[in-house]
């Protein structure tokens, strides 16, 4: 299989970083863009749960980067083609495909929620 073929969804990375301070000296989270990788996605379930006593919905996927970017959890990936927003929860490296496979939690249509 073509590489193209298996990794046809291009994500706009969004690497966690909390090095900005505001006002009151507290680290605040940015999320710069650090490119486009090339994927593929597997959704793979709706999940409900209560969080901060109020029933919340969510959903998990599973995205294949092609070879080792230095993605990490808690960065984003952005579908570049939907906009749906990927946070990235943990991964690991499969040294057999070449690939990193992040599991994430779907954060709805664009933007960061």
């Amino acid at each position: 299989m073509s590489t193209t073929a298996k990794y046809p969804i291009p994500f706009t990375w969004n690497k966690y970083t909390s090095s900005a301070r505001d006002a009151f000296n507290q680290a605040v989270d940015t999320y710069p863009s650090q490119g486009t990788l090339w994927g593929s996605l597997e959704d793979q379930s709706s999940n409900r749960g209560h969080n901060f006593g109020g029933p919340q919905t969510s959903k998990s996927a599973t995205v294949r980067l092609r070879q080792f970017p230095a993605v990490s959890p808690k960065d984003y990936l952005v579908n570049s083609r939907t906009g749906v927003t990927y946070h990235v929860d943990s991964l690991y490296q499969d040294w057999a495909a070449n690939e990193t496979v992040c599991v994430c939690e779907c954060r709805g249509q664009g933007g960061q929620d």
